[in-house]
């Protein structure tokens, strides 16, 4: 359903918004609750465009139809919160645990 939408408005960051990150589609974020934008990674990150009146909905249309977001943005941001869209973060993982258990033996003995 996403991959067929033209951009897709939200009022919550959720991890749902990262599958429209990764297809390059043009979020907004209606902010209902007047949220600190600290408190809204993706548009902190400059990846979401945020609404806070209606007034500014037009506006942030022609910026989309601008395509003011750049690529280079959007993959900084999936770099800096998930580092890899690689299909090995499980691998990974394990060299990290066998890392950390192999510290801690040589700490433990000493």
């Amino acid at each position: 359903m996403v991959n067929n939408a033209d951009l897709v408005i939200s009022y919550a960051e959720s991890w749902g918004l990262w599958e429209v990150l990764f297809l390059k589609k043009p979020i907004i974020i209606v902010n209902l609750f007047n949220y600190e934008i600290e408190k809204m990674p993706f548009v902190k990150e400059g990846v979401a465009f945020e609404l806070k009146n209606l007034s500014e909905f037009k506006k942030i249309l022609t910026k989309i139809k601008e395509k003011e977001i750049l690529n280079s943005t959007i993959q900084n941001m999936i770099t800096k919160y998930i580092f890899k869209f690689d299909n090995k973060a499980s691998e990974r993982s394990a060299i990290a645990i066998k890392e950390l258990i192999r510290n801690f033996k040589e700490k433990q003995y000493t």
